[in-house]
């Protein structure tokens, strides 16, 4: 399995898969390249190997497999589900509302993104009106 992403809980960090396996226990995050997934609400470093049973991490796992530029996102958080939040590695901020019509989501933030680096913030809440600033 290969790394997707990193996950914060008591004692540290934990470096997850795509499909949910905890891969490997970390204490600190800088320098990794990969998105760090917060608000998923757990509290233990789960077993390595294992699959980790969560809702608000699997969701947002999706989220970002849906992005075809993942080098892009920075961090996901998943505090409230009904108004994801996404950070680029620029600083921009993606506001994502619900995990509906993720792919159209995803494409949208993602284009303009890469076409305004420096906005303030994206929102595609509400796809078929995407702002950003």
């Amino acid at each position: 399995y290969i790394p997707a992403a990193v996950v914060p809980a008591e004692g540290g960090f934990f470096e997850v898969s795509g499909e949910g396996y905890c891969l490997k226990k970390i204490r600190s995050i800088s320098g990794l390249n990969l998105p760090v997934i917060s608000g998923s609400g757990i509290k233990e470093i789960p077993d390595l190997g294992q699959k980790v049973k969560n809702s608000r991490l699997a969701t947002a796992l999706n989220i970002l497999n849906k992005f075809d530029r993942k080098d892009l996102i920075a961090e996901i958080d998943m505090s409230s589900p009904s108004k994801i939040t996404l950070f680029t590695f620029s600083g921009t901020r993606i506001l994502l509302g619900s995990a509906e019509q993720l792919e159209k989501k995803a494409e949208l933030s993602a284009g303009i993104a890469l076409n305004v680096p420096d906005a303030e913030y994206i929102d595609v809440r509400y796809p078929e009106f995407p702002v950003y600033r």
